[in-house]
């Protein structure tokens, strides 16, 4: 078939009509698809029959998704799935993160980061490079006359990690400093200076290009890639995954980091976005009942010492000391896993929704 007529389409679509709908059934994106059908037996498709297995994908998409079984069906397998995963990884009896004092980056990529295990590095920071510029007194005697923005009144914001627009503040580096000085020997969460502060593309760019490499395991550095937080004994970041793979440096003080792995999604309450409705500390069992199903086990991070946090795996984190931390996503390899691109997800189908209709 070497055209691209409504007759040629019509006859691709009832040849094929049987194997994209079990690609769509099986949540296969559109760009797989049309993959695995180049390299059929009968070679690859030309551009008449990639348009129209572009349109049958497009047309059964939109039927499975509007009936109410599909979605649910979809919804129960997955479910399904991850009590699997639960109950092996509970068996196997591999619900804890291990320590190394040194990996290399082979092992690093091949037992953790592909197999999305996280891994505590100990002392990791201190064999990479000397990180004294960026303790709280070097950067006040280098930016202390800088404006710098940080969160504020997050006691006042039960909500202070879902809104950060409610408590951005902007004044002085040497004015938050001060702060910090003030509530040594107390623990507050009332201020912050978090990653969405961007501080590295403002304030403290220059650190960044005095970053030294890390071969094997990090790309070249750049701000976009990299997040700073500098706060007091106290500040608490909610429990929440990623959509990327992170490696977190512990550069100053101490931290507690709780995980929950994946596969307790369900029992979470995260209604929408990467934030989980449960508090690990103090959980409530009578508003979130499902949550004493799941294991939490949680890691002290030290100064020097970097952890492996795995995309999708949750995580909450507690400065137990004023903190300074760094994390990287620029991993070696590809690491952006985003939550729209995923097989029947609201963003998957607005997006075929409009390549359904520019078509038309």
């Amino acid at each position: 078939m070497n055209g691209g007529s409504n007759a040629d389409i019509d006859v691709l679509a009832q040849e094929l009509r049987s194997q994209v709908l079990g690609f769509v059934l099986r949540g296969a994106p559109l760009d797989v698809v049309l993959d695995v059908l180049d390299h059929r037996a009968a070679g690859p498709l030309d551009p008449g029959e990639r348009e129209a297995v572009s349109r049958e994908y497009a047309r059964l998409f939109m039927v499975c998704h509007e009936r109410d079984d599909f979605g649910r069906a979809a919804g129960e397998k997955a479910l399904w799935l991850l009590s699997i995963q639960r109950q092996l990884s509970k068996q196997h009896g591999r619900l804890v993160v291990e320590t190394l004092d040194e990996v290399s980056p082979e092992r690093f990529f091949e037992e953790y980061y592909f197999a999305n295990r996280p891994v505590k590095l100990a002392g990791f920071a201190a064999r990479w490079q000397d990180f004294s510029s960026w303790s709280v007194p070097h950067l006040l005697e280098r930016f202390g006359e800088a404006d710098v923005e940080i969160m504020f009144g997050r006691d006042a914001h039960a909500d202070y990690d879902e809104h950060v627009e409610k408590t951005r503040r902007t004044l002085p580096f040497r004015e938050f400093v001060r702060m910090l000085e003030a509530a040594e020997g107390s623990a507050t969460n009332d201020f912050y200076l978090a990653a969405r502060n961007r501080a590295l593309l403002s304030t403290f760019g220059a650190l960044v290009d005095e970053l030294e490499p890390l071969p094997g395991f990090l790309a070249e550095h750049e701000p976009s890639a990299l997040n700073f937080w500098i706060g007091p004994a106290g500040t608490v970041t909610k429990l929440h995954h990623d959509l990327s793979n992170v490696l977190f440096v512990q550069l100053y003080g101490s931290k507690r980091v709780t995980f929950v792995a994946p596969f307790d999604t369900p029992l979470l309450y995260n209604r929408d976005g990467v934030i989980a409705e449960v508090d690990v500390e103090q959980p409530d069992y009578r508003k979130h009942p499902l949550f004493a199903g799941a294991t939490t086990f949680a890691i002290t991070v030290d100064e020097g010492d970097a952890v492996f946090i795995p995309v999708g795996w949750w995580h909450h984190v507690r400065s137990l000391t004023q903190s300074v931390s760094l994390t990287f996503v620029n991993f070696a390899h590809a690491n952006y896993f985003a939550m729209d691109d995923a097989p029947h997800s609201r963003g998957m189908l607005v997006k075929v929704k409009g390549d359904q209709s520019a078509r038309r």
